[in-house]
């Protein structure tokens, strides 16, 4: 199966092209803003150093949040037309399954979770406002509960103990030094945690390459925890 992968969901800009669960070629560049104007040449790169063609994919895939709206809506109207243009399905990956699936693909932790080994991986980014989202996942990349938003301290203060976690993403940090002041181990990737296309599109290789999950068979839509920070003003006249 070869996939191209897409995250633009952060301060981070990344695509990647996977053949049959390698990663052939990736992209991946922190660049604030600037999205929309860089995501299709890099697209063009990947697809260059992967020595293939567009109509030669299978499948894209795609971030679809929690994450910067602008950033978002840039990844998935750009997979959108992609998969117009080359009748292809489209999957959609939240920021917390990329985030906590690149500890897999971190080389840097000591002791990297066992597949199979009943490790818990929990996936911690950056809300703002003094907030984080978290969700947790089993180690078969299998959610333990659903997303939950918030003060690092008061979900740390309502975490199960007992067990080492593994923690990924640009709010891992925050959470790591909540959880460590409850008595609760912890091991984190490298920061800063930013989502990356190379494990968007390692993490779709195993669930409908290797699982056999069936393709998507519809376009994926955002995941919004809660609503946009911008508001219109007040006094701005209505028609």
């Amino acid at each position: 199966m070869k996939i191209l992968a897409l995250d633009t969901s952060s301060t981070a800009c990344s695509a990647a092209v996977c053949f049959d669960g390698v990663i052939r070629a990736r992209q991946f560049e922190i660049i604030g803003r600037g999205h929309a104007e860089r995501l299709v040449p890099m697209i063009t790169e990947v697809l260059d150093a992967a020595d293939t063609e567009f109509t030669a994919l299978d499948l894209l895939a795609t971030t679809v949040g929690p994450g910067t709206f602008t950033g978002l809506r840039v990844g998935l109207a750009t997979a959108r037309g992609l998969a117009l243009a080359g009748d292809l399905p489209v999957a959609g990956i939240t920021t917390f399954e990329a985030s906590a699936h690149d500890l897999w693909l971190a080389a840097d932790l000591d002791e990297p979770p066992a597949r199979g080994s009943g490790a818990r991986l929990i996936a911690a980014l950056d809300a703002r406002r003094g907030e984080i989202y978290v969700q947790a996942f089993h180690a078969d990349m299998e959610p333990a509960g659903p997303p939950e938003t918030g003060p690092a301290e008061e979900i740390a203060a309502n975490w199960p103990a007992g067990k080492t976690w593994y923690l990924a993403g640009t709010g891992a940090g925050t959470l790591a030094t909540a959880l460590q002041q409850h008595g609760i181990k912890v091991k984190r990737g490298t920061p800063p945690g930013l989502p990356d296309a190379a494990a968007v599109a390692d993490l779709c290789a195993r669930r409908y390459g290797g699982r056999g999950h069936p393709l998507p068979n519809k376009p994926p839509s955002p995941m919004y925890l809660r609503p946009p920070g911008a508001r219109v003003p007040r006094n701005i006249c209505r028609p």
